[in-house]
């Protein structure tokens, strides 16, 4: 697919304009297992991103085979390390392959060179590493995870991204409030796991969300997370397409990947979603995942 020629910011927007170009991760895996995993494991673990075989089964079957370590490595978009403990249910779900394929994937199409990015609720740092990889050494990713334990697997995993900015708890009040966002540029990807404390986030941040910077928010909806009513207001259909991400994802050019379907935060059943907000001038990112019918 060709890089696609559209303006990244809103009319208006003092953030400098520059155009996207189709990431390197449109290429390649977005996430591997290091060398030193047992070759098996290597292999099953590709296949998540195919989808060429009944993964469950097949992890079965080879943990059967070669046990897994306690500990292992992935290699984030082609390169970048990230340290997984197996003990964790997800980040063995991550050595799998199968831990957020379709966050990664839309992840990586939102992310520009040189872009900032914000990632709240980032655990140990798999979104946020892959954002570094995308943004470049002249980007910005913002990472924030309230769990201190984490946080400190967070910052081991992104030590050598000096692009990654990991927020302490204790300075967290408001996204308004924080030097690294109040700046003019534009926020490409907005990601945020917060599992519940979602409507804290977006009480604190009505300046960003008025600015018309934000070019794009991923997060989960529903039953126990933010309800679809509250974003209503937040997300005007005039500036902002609205999609629920769908899984299974649909199949496209051999791979499987996310189909997003149009979705009225109004009328949204009473169902956990992923939900993808997009600004309509940067809606050719993923214009290609949209579902047929």
């Amino acid at each position: 697919m060709p890089p696609l020629p559209y303006a990244r910011h809103a009319p208006g927007s003092t953030a400098a304009r520059a155009p996207w170009h189709l990431p390197p991760a449109m290429h390649r895996p977005l996430t591997r297992l290091s060398s030193d995993a047992p070759l098996l494991h290597r292999f099953i673990h590709s296949l998540a991103d195919w989808r060429l075989s009944p993964l469950p089964t097949s992890w079965k079957l080879a943990h059967g085979l070669v046990k897994a370590p306690r500990s292992a490595t992935v290699l984030v978009n082609g390169e970048h390390p990230l340290s997984l403990s197996l003990d964790a249910q997800t980040e063995w779900r991550i050595y799998q392959g199968v831990h957020e394929q379709a966050g990664l994937f839309l992840a990586s199409r939102l992310a520009a060179f040189g872009g900032l990015c914000v990632d709240l609720g980032a655990h140990i740092g798999l979104h946020s590493v892959l954002l570094a990889s995308l943004v470049g050494p002249g980007g910005r990713v913002i990472s924030f995870e309230p769990s201190p334990p984490v946080r400190e697997r967070l910052l081991a995993n992104t030590r050598a991204l000096p692009q990654v900015t990991v927020l302490p708890w204790n300075e967290v009040r408001s996204l308004d409030e924080l030097p690294e966002v109040r700046t003019p540029r534009a926020i490409d990807l907005l990601r945020i796991n917060g599992a519940g404390w979602e409507p804290k986030v977006f009480e604190g941040a009505p300046e960003l969300l008025r600015s018309h910077r934000l070019q794009a928010l991923l997060m989960e909806v529903g039953p126990g997370f933010v309800q679809p009513g509250l974003l209503v207001p937040l997300f005007p259909l005039k500036q902002y397409a609205l999609f629920k991400v769908l899984v299974p994802p649909s199949r496209t050019h051999w791979r499987l990947r996310p189909a997003l379907a149009p979705v009225d935060l109004q009328r949204a059943d009473n169902t956990r979603f992923h939900l993808l907000a997009i600004r309509r001038e940067c809606i050719g990112r993923v214009v290609d995942l949209m579902a047929r019918g």
